[in-house]
């Protein structure tokens, strides 16, 4: 890890990562796990991508997990836990954030992949929004409590940037940057 100091602020700047090209997680993730001790950095590959967790104060990092082409990661804020979608067996799994145990909570054989990552409502529900296997896309809601899934929204534009309110158990954001309307 590289420091320096903001001439004009004062504030020390850390340079997490060297080498190769780091990128925080898409915005569906938080940067940093809970405690604000370690930040996460994704490294890509062609053959997918590594998330790292770097220890903020000391730079040392940690591999959480490695993700294959298709698979998808988010954390919900101030939970232990993200989620990952595996593509090779279509299940959503929860991860735990300080050793990377992976837990099979659904099946999500619905879908060719996952559009946008699994974000949270306050009791737990999951919210996604993905490309179905009948070529349309779809927003919906899995219980991983149950493991059920279920579609909510349907369309035939893109669908992306799906978040869920994490202060109630309603309100989902989507926004469809391909022109359409936010809902």
């Amino acid at each position: 890890m590289r420091t320096c100091q903001d001439r004009e602020t004062g504030y020390t700047v850390r340079v997490l990562t060297e080498g190769a090209a780091h990128t925080k997680p898409y915005f569906d993730t938080e940067s940093t796990t809970p405690d604000d001790t370690r930040a996460f950095a994704t490294e890509t590959f062609p053959e997918g991508e590594k998330l790292w967790l770097i220890d903020l104060t000391s730079g040392d990092r940690e591999l959480l997990i490695e993700l294959k082409r298709g698979d998808r990661f988010a954390a919900p804020l101030n939970v232990s836990h993200g989620w990952v979608y595996l593509a090779e067996t279509k299940t959503i799994n929860r991860v735990d954030l300080s050793t990377g145990a992976l837990e099979e909570v659904a099946d999500a054989s619905f879908c060719r992949w996952p559009t946008s990552g699994h974000t949270e409502l306050a009791d737990g529900t999951l919210v996604a929004s993905y490309k179905h296997d009948r070529a349309y896309y779809v927003l919906a809601v899995t219980d991983p409590r149950s493991g059920k899934s279920q579609i909510i929204h349907r369309t035939d534009q893109l669908t992306t940037h799906t978040q869920a309110c994490p202060g109630d158990n309603e309100s989902v954001l989507h926004v469809n940057e391909t022109g359409g309307a936010a809902l």
